[in-house]
């Protein structure tokens, strides 16, 4: 059985070896490298976070999965640990300041790799979106519009989509009864001066034989 050498075949020296070389040898032998480009897709309308493939809700940071990225697929030399990645700069040509240590010894490297975030839209957002809309809620008071937004977000997942108008916003509407249900929360405690309701017929049911119809909420302050 041989003697297993406790100096680097490579250089010679006696620091730091294992499986067969030094440190430094490690690091000389195989050049560190980031993936030339990493994008991490997040949903425009829910902030979800497209993680390989998979849409993830979640309250971490686009850069929390871009740092996971560039980690995972880092090529470093063998025996490599990653203490530290922090992205400097993001875009084409992207600075990632990186540090790593190799049986122990620390090694400290600005590398580049293109780095983005990009707009997209999760599938139960598209999902949503898709449907029509059976009602519109016509909120009329710019003055409170921000306040009424921030109230009206617990009734996100039956909000197609938000339309600003001259006067105030519009809510589309997945369904009737949520309609009713917004327009009734936001008049008390809104304190609006009056709530209409109107029907629109927009197409006609065959297999029931009669028109399919919207409605419209409108909320109103007197002046």
């Amino acid at each position: 059985m041989g003697l297993k050498s406790r100096f680097c075949p490579r250089c010679g020296s006696d620091a730091n070896v294992s499986e067969g070389l030094c440190a430094n040898c490690k690091f000389e032998k195989v050049e560190p490298k980031l993936p030339q480009k990493v994008v991490v897709r997040i949903c425009r309308d829910c902030g979800a976070v497209n993680w390989r493939g998979i849409w993830v809700k979640t309250d971490e940071s686009p850069e929390y999965y871009l740092t996971l990225a560039l980690e995972k697929g880092a090529r470093l030399p063998p025996s490599s640990v990653i203490k530290k990645l922090e992205i400097k700069k993001m875009g084409r040509k992207g600075k990632v300041d990186l540090v790593f240590e190799i049986d122990d010894k620390r090694f400290e490297q600005t590398m580049q790799s293109d780095i983005y975030v990009k707009d997209s839209r999760c599938q139960d957002c598209g999902n949503v979106l898709s449907q029509d809309h059976r009602a519109i809620v016509q909120v009329r008071d710019k003055k409170n519009e921000k306040k009424i937004l921030d109230f009206a977000e617990k009734y996100r997942e039956f909000i197609i989509k938000i339309e600003d108008q001259r006067e105030g916003v519009d809510f589309y509407m997945l369904s009737k009864d949520s309609a009713r249900h917004l327009a009734t929360d936001l008049r008390k405690h809104f304190k609006f001066s009056s709530m209409t309701v109107s029907h629109r017929q927009y197409s006609w049911d065959q297999s029931k034989n009669r028109p399919k119809t919207r409605i419209n909420i409108s909320l109103r302050q007197d002046d």
